[in-house]
């Protein structure tokens, strides 16, 4: 068993915690997500993190052929980042799907460092929307946070917590 707890837990777009945890067995299956103030003592081995969890960064290029792609640019905003540096800052309002083209962290990483002036404009909520929830409600739709589902958890960090503004320390790492 692992607990892990951060200063906002994002579960879904509909459902963002502030100060719980998520209790995971070591398949990776969510078995509790609680909330810490509502715990008569601290909970004991459990891993608190400065930053916001959520589940994976999904790439719809795992997923889809080149003719797959097409339709899905098609059908919704789309923005490839796996090879190339974007010159255009992103709308505040945008809705679309960030795709870097892998889940590994450190590839992640440098993108968002290229490209952070393209999203400075958005906030951590529109940004996780656009990386994991919207590629997950097309390709994994049972890897949302809640009780029973077997997730793979990112922390974000180099977020303005405050405003949910991403400053250009942004970064991701596996937990």
């Amino acid at each position: 068993m692992k607990r892990v707890a951060a200063q906002l837990i994002y579960c879904s777009p509909e459902l963002i915690l502030r100060h719980h945890a998520i209790e995971l067995d070591d398949a990776g299956i969510i078995k509790d997500i609680f909330d810490l103030k509502s715990m008569p003592f601290e909970t004991a081995n459990t891993f608190f993190y400065n930053g916001i969890i959520s589940t994976e960064i999904i790439s719809a290029k795992h997923y889809l052929n080149e003719t797959g792609l097409i339709k899905l640019m098609a059908d919704r905003h789309y923005i490839d980042f796996s090879n190339h540096k974007s010159v255009l800052p992103l709308d505040a309002n945008y809705t679309g799907i960030i795709d870097f083209g892998s889940n590994n962290s450190g590839e992640i990483n440098r993108l968002l460092k290229i490209n952070y002036n393209f999203f400075s404009e958005l906030r951590i909520d529109q940004f996780i929307n656009a990386c994991c929830y919207l590629p997950q409600q097309l390709f994994k739709p049972a890897s949302d946070l809640q009780i029973s589902n077997k997730v793979r958890l990112l922390l974000w960090e180099g977020i303005n917590l405050t405003t949910l503004q991403i400053s250009p320390e942004i970064r991701i790492t596996g937990i």
